[in-house]
């Protein structure tokens, strides 16, 4: 049989690869990544085959530099931002046509697409648009190319076309366009004319967005932050060239890593990282609230798996926040290949070879316990909470203006956490993976905008009063020593609770809110007040005088008046009575009751040992609980074995007999030590007798009185005045007018006489003896 009529073996068809494009190094040369396997993924270059595309020019210092390749060729800027354009961050086709065997460099064809069928031939887009030459000298059927060719020619296309003109500054030696869109970290006065335009319009907007200055609002992770610009708007940047910790880094230096099976992505990255919360910490509290200065080094483009991500040089008070995290251990410098301009501006032309490496290798990092929508585990951990006082936390998220979720640093516990004591407008919510979207209340968005500024990501601390049932924590939180529920009212962004009257924060919570009220602040701004408000036609009318005869039980440190109306003496007198008698025939068991704050209870008080109606405040270390007692008004730590439940009585449940009061048209001195001598005066004054009680006025939800002797019905305030231990409030309205002037001459002899406070200057309410 002739060897002649025998077919021939079918062609086989080339083998197929696919990646995402990386970098374009030229117009005709990039680089694509593939697929990562147990590591980093895998990268190749590839030059197309065929063509030969305009050069672009070294970069200083690089290998093989001289200095008359400072500059591109023509055309060589336009090919290859073609190139990037078209090609980085998408997937492509491509087929390895042949490999130079002395360099190992690989020439193929790439498509744009899933398949060489229907994807996109880029060597020949290339060609088409006559940013490249066609190198007719090899083997390959280059037609098609040499008709694209022709083409662009007739039309003019590219580097056929016109030669673009630029002006390059005197002092620049190197190519001012290339260099300024490269990233490099400097810039150059420069002018350059493009025929088209295109350059300069897109390298005087880069230039205004390579360099701006923020205030860091807020610490993603280790190497993420929030700048808030001079507009209000956020950028989110990265700082460029390190790598924070992950989870490939644990380990000894040296030694071999386990091989584990691959899990799935922390829930929690920032938490479960060895040691990524350290990191964090140190940026949050270097930067935030801070202003820093950023120089945008370059830009990563998206990809299928990640966003597009601005990284950049940061610094604050001339500190290079990369290179300090360098320092301290909690980031290593990333290695980038020697053509490889996407680096940070101080990391070029310098290696990774002094790093050090992470300062946690070897160590694993403290165990977080998130107890965030864990009503169990957060209903077990309440006690600890509440005998502690006040404990510091970050705050980690802010979801409203009185809902957070905190971070315990020192019991490594993530915690959900609500404000006591106030009702505040929630903010919309977006649809998403914890439901639908939910429309906002008025101001919700403002509560939740001024919370956020004030204590996000700052350190605060938090007293738990009580949990929900959904195991988020109520209390109340401090930052900077003010009290977030007061502050929230005193704004007009949030209403008082009635809960709030079981606290003792209650008084400064019903204060500011009278405060935001006359202001008709946010929520209060319809608000029309009937009843406290000072009317004109009232204003006009003479002072009403309507006493009752009263007995004084008790003067705060505020000067608050607690008494005792005569009228209820019979009354009260039998309600302790029957509770005497009910708990004397029938004695508590020791350790039956635990006290808790709130609890309307029964109290021995350590004066005469008797039994008397009280309300917890607080309780205490050593089985110790703060109690007020409600027909009195005195405070006293009692023991908890010597609290008691109120017997089942229909008296008992009755409001408390003692009511409380504020002196009116008088202040106390500011300075301590004079405080002190006019509340032992006022004390002593009100100790014995009946008084009369007369009701002036009303502001933040309390009665402000004067009281005066029922015998001699001299005024005890005005008295005081005279004395030289009060001071005189001067109050506006027009019917207090009178009774001011009354106390102003008082104050005015008693500074004649140089009494107690005036003994030896004069002082007002706004002056201190410090330094005097």
């Amino acid at each position: 049989m002739s060897t002649a009529n025998t077919p021939a073996a079918p062609a086989q068809p080339p083998q197929l690869f696919k990646g995402i494009v990386k970098q374009a190094l030229s117009g005709d040369s990039i680089i694509i990544r593939g697929q990562p396997k147990g590591g980093p993924p895998p990268e190749r270059q590839l030059n197309f085959s065929n063509i030969t595309a305009p050069r672009l020019a070294r970069r200083p210092g690089g290998p093989g530099g001289k200095a008359d390749e400072g500059k591109d060729e023509p055309w060589a800027w336009e090919s290859r931002e073609f190139v990037r354009k078209k090609l980085v961050g998408k997937e492509v086709t491509f087929v390895v046509d042949y490999k130079v065997p002395a360099s190992g460099r690989e020439y193929g064809t790439v498509y744009l697409g899933k398949d060489t069928e229907t994807g996109e031939n880029v060597t020949e887009d290339i060609v088409r648009e006559g940013l490249a030459a066609v190198r007719k000298e090899g083997k390959s059927d280059v037609t098609k190319l040499i008709e694209l060719e022709e083409q662009a020619k007739s039309a003019g296309r590219g580097r056929w076309g016109a030669i673009p003109e630029v002006s390059i500054n005197p002092f620049n030696h190197s190519n001012a366009i290339n260099k300024h869109l490269l990233g490099f970290n400097c810039f150059h006065y420069l002018s350059f004319i493009h025929i088209q335009d295109i350059i300069c319009t897109a390298s005087l907007q880069a230039a205004n967005d390579k360099e701006f200055v923020g205030t860091v609002t807020e610490c993603v992770n280790a190497d993420a932050l929030v700048v808030r610009l001079a507009d209000g708007s956020l950028k989110k940047i990265f700082l460029a060239s390190i790598r924070p910790p992950r989870p490939s880094e644990q380990g000894e230096k040296g030694e071999k890593e386990e091989k584990v099976k691959p899990k799935e992505k922390p829930v929690r990255p920032l938490y479960e990282i060895p040691f990524m919360y350290e990191a964090r910490a140190y940026l949050r509290k270097k930067l935030i609230g801070r202003k820093v200065q950023v120089s945008v080094d370059y830009i990563q483009p998206a990809s299928q798996t990640f966003p597009e991500k601005i990284c950049s040089t940061v610094k604050h008070e001339g500190v290079n926040i990369a290179e300090a995290l360098v320092s301290k251990g909690y980031a290593t410098v990333a290695r980038y290949r020697q053509d490889d301009d996407q680096r940070a501006s101080d990391c070029r032309g310098k290696g990774s070879k002094g790093s050090q490496g992470f300062a946690w290798k070897g160590h694993s990092g403290a165990h977080v316990v998130d107890l965030s929508g864990d009503a169990a585990k957060s209903k077990l951990f309440l006690p600890y909470l509440q005998r502690a006082g006040k404990i510091s936390a970050v705050v980690e998220y802010v979801a409203s203006g009185s809902r957070l979720r905190l971070y315990v640093p020192r019991e490594t516990r993530l915690i959900n956490f609500s404000l006591a004591g106030i009702s505040c407008p929630r903010a919309g919510r977006a649809s998403g993976p914890s439901g639908p979207p939910v429309e906002g209340e008025p101001f919700g968005k403002e509560a939740l905008l001024f919370t956020k500024d004030l204590c996000y990501q700052r350190e605060v601390e938090i007293e738990v009063t009580s949990i929900h049932i959904s195991g988020s924590y109520f209390g109340f939180l401090f930052i900077d020593n003010k009290n977030l529920s007061v502050t929230l009212v005193e704004e007009g962004l949030a209403t008082v609770h009635f809960s709030a009257e079981r606290t003792q924060y209650n008084r400064p919570l019903q204060t500011a809110e009278g405060n935001a009220k006359g202001r008709r602040a946010k929520v209060w701004q319809n608000y029309e007040d009937t009843k406290d408000e000072i009317k004109p036609e009232d204003d006009k009318t003479e002072r009403k005088v309507d006493q009752k005869p009263v007995v004084v039980t008790e003067i705060t440190p505020e000067l608050h008046v607690f008494v005792q109306f005569t009228d209820d003496g019979d009354k009260l007198e039998a309600l302790m009575n029957d509770l005497r008698r009910e708990l004397n025939e029938k004695p508590p068991m020791t350790g039956a009751y635990t006290p808790k704050k709130g609890d309307l209870c029964a109290a021995r008080y350590s004066g005469d040992g008797q039994w008397y109606r009280a309300r917890v405040e607080k309780t205490l270390p050593d089985g110790e609980v703060a109690v007020v007692f409600i027909d009195y008004g005195n405070r006293e730590n009692v023991k908890g074995r010597k609290c008691a439940t109120l017997p089942a009585m229909p008296a008992f449940p009755r409001p408390p007999f003692a009511k409380e009061y504020a002196l009116a048209c008088v202040n106390l001195p500011t300075d301590k030590f004079v405080r002190a001598d006019a509340l032992y005066a006022v004390r002593h004054d009100t100790a014995d007798g009946v008084f009369l009680l007369n009701i002036e006025y009303k502001t933040g939800g309390l009665d402000y009185i004067t009281l005066a002797d029922k015998t001699t019905k001299e005024d005890i305030a005005q008295n005081l005045v005279k004395e030289g231990f009060l001071l005189v409030d001067n109050r506006k309205e027009r019917r207090l007018q009178k009774l001011v002037k009354d106390y102003q001459a008082a104050e005015k002899e008693a500074k004649t006489q140089q009494l107690n406070i005036w003994q030896y200057f004069n002082i007002t309410e706004d002056d201190t003896l410090d330094g005097c």
